[in-house]
């Protein structure tokens, strides 16, 4: 009997991310007396939050080997337990002129958004997928899995207008298959298509981090793609797909005004495009490139009777995004690179009436190789100091974002254990 591999994974985590203190300022504005004369509060509002999850879970997997067609069947099972618990306060900020210099928690005089809850969260799931080689270039893949997730809601505080909603047992569940092929039609090239489901049902925060909970669906998508991996001439390495995912019911974040929005299924969407990767390996040197070129639109999307974005382009989904690093490996342990990172232009809200121009960053990157397997690295991210956003939306209240993170430096040790 052809031999079979059980893997059994136990395994915990517990991560817990307090956010530093946030606020706005668009409560500065333009006074109209001179060309840049702006009117900005000595007191504007904040938030400080704090995200929790603890979890434990089996991860079961059995690979077994089937003669037919030099087959092999994946199935197993996978069982998630987490708490995830989430509070967060508002603050008052003081400015004096356009820096704001001190902050007090006043969640008791604005409770408005105020939140305490914690969330058990049982996620179950069973998989199996068939693979067989009818031909020698040949490999088909045809598989399933089933997820199950429930959420059971705890509001540690009154539920209300203020403080969110009551508590409640919310499930979702889905089966979702897919089948593929590869042809290895060259000693080193092989085209590939896959066909699959997949299955996105609303986060904690989506539920139940605003005022009432939404009654959000699981977001459902189609996948096809078509693609093509190959070793060219003189190292170079090529992996190119085409795509198109089709989406129903897609959770999208609807913009109220500029401090406040909620969540909602857009009716379907459709993502499709080209991505497209290069690499190589010349001497000491070598260089690699990711793009993606892609258009992400509403196919359906009706807000009211009176507003519709059918049509219309998602937001916050660019059409361009480039990866690229280029290396300089300076003696046989030690290596240099430089790194740019694209993000093209993308429409601000659904309406497509304001456009966020996109950016470019640049970052540097050393590591040395060390005897007993450790690696010293250093990081310079956003090499140039270039002022970007991290997001960019708009609303009726005005345009919104948040700020990227400026200029900064990182350093570590890594250790790899095993043969070197």
């Amino acid at each position: 009997m052809p031999s079979g591999l059980t893997t059994v994974t136990l395994f915990t985590r517990q991560n817990d991310h307090g956010q530093l203190p946030s606020y706005t300022i668009s409560a500065c504005r333009a006074t109209g007396s001179t060309a840049n004369a702006v009117s900005c509060p000595t007191a504007v509002k904040g938030t400080l939050n704090n995200n929790s999850v603890e979890s434990v879970g089996l991860d079961v997997k059995h690979v077994q080997k089937i003669e037919w067609m030099s087959g092999r069947l994946v199935s197993g099972v996978y069982i998630d337990r987490s708490k995830n618990g989430y509070v967060s306060d508002n603050l008052s900020v003081t400015r004096v002129g356009t820096v704001n210099t001190s902050y007090v928690v006043n969640s008791a005089t604005n409770p408005l958004g105020v939140r305490d809850y914690q969330t058990q969260i049982a996620n179950d799931a069973l998989f199996a997928q068939l693979e067989l080689s009818p031909a020698k270039d040949w490999r088909l893949v045809a598989g399933w899995r089933y997820d199950s997730i429930t959420y059971d809601f705890k509001n540690n505080l009154t539920p209300g207008a203020n403080f969110g909603s009551a508590n409640e047992v919310r499930s979702f569940a889905r089966f979702s298959p897919k089948v593929g092929a590869t042809w290895a039609f060259a000693t080193q090239a092989s085209a590939y298509v896959n066909w699959s489901h997949g299955f996105t049902p609303p986060e904690v925060s989506e539920l139940y981090g605003k005022t009432a909970t939404p009654d959000l669906k699981p977001a459902v998508y189609e996948n096809r793609e078509v693609g093509l991996r190959a070793a060219l001439g003189n190292g170079i390495k090529l992996d190119t797909a085409l795509y198109e995912l089709k989406g129903r019911d897609t959770i999208v974040s609807y913009s109220l005004n500029a401090n406040e929005s909620e969540n909602r299924n857009a009716g379907r969407t459709r993502s499709r495009g080209l991505e497209v990767a290069l690499g190589q390996e010349v001497g000491a040197w070598d260089w690699r490139i990711g793009a993606s070129f892609a258009e992400h639109d509403y196919l359906s999307y009706k807000v009211s009777s009176t507003l519709d974005y059918s049509g219309k382009a998602m937001k916050a989904a660019p059409k361009q995004t480039v990866n690229a690093q280029l290396g300089w490996k300076f003696t046989p342990v030690s290596r240099l690179a430089l790194g740019v990172v694209h993000l093209g232009s993308y429409w601000m809200d659904d309406a497509n009436t304001t456009r966020y121009a996109g950016h470019t960053l640049l970052n540097l990157t050393a590591s040395h190789q060390l005897q007993g397997g450790w690696e010293l690295w250093g990081q310079v991210r956003n090499l140039t100091d270039k002022l970007y956003a991290d997001s960019a939306s708009r609303s009726s209240s005005g345009n919104a974002y948040s700020p990227g993170a400026s200029r900064s430096v990182m350093v570590g040790l890594n250790k790899t254990f095993g043969d070197h």
